[in-house]
């Protein structure tokens, strides 16, 4: 007999967590309707507008920050000119190095005659 009332209070336990975890419903009205329309509408318009707005759109869409480009890809597709890709050889490694540990800070001697950059 002691189980049923215990099997009531899961019951109830579950009944009030699956009420409180799912997602609340929107009633669909006409008005609703009606403004999801209208800013949609909006939305286009807005696209149409500004295409630099689209394309950014387009651009967050492509999860650029996870993908990698060679140096060459980018700057052949942004200027048109060929350029050659980096490789194992002595020249490159060399410039690579060089490249990685250069200071791009300015040179101590135009301290004095520079305001201090922030």
């Amino acid at each position: 007999m002691k189980a049923r009332p215990i099997i009531l209070v899961l019951l109830g336990v579950a009944l009030v967590a699956w009420l409180f975890s799912r997602p609340p419903r929107t009633p669909v009205t006409r008005m609703s309707e009606k403004f999801r329309k209208d800013a949609e509408k909006l939305e286009q318009r807005a696209a149409a507008a500004d295409p630099d707005a689209a394309l950014v759109r387009l651009l967050l869409g492509e999860n650029l920050s996870e993908r990698r480009f060679s140096f060459a890809t980018v700057a052949q597709a942004s200027s048109g000119k060929k350029v050659l890709p980096l490789d194992q050889s002595p020249a490159h490694t060399r410039v690579t190095a060089a490249t990685y540990s250069a200071d791009f800070r300015r040179p101590s001697i135009l301290n004095d005659f520079t305001p201090a950059l922030t």
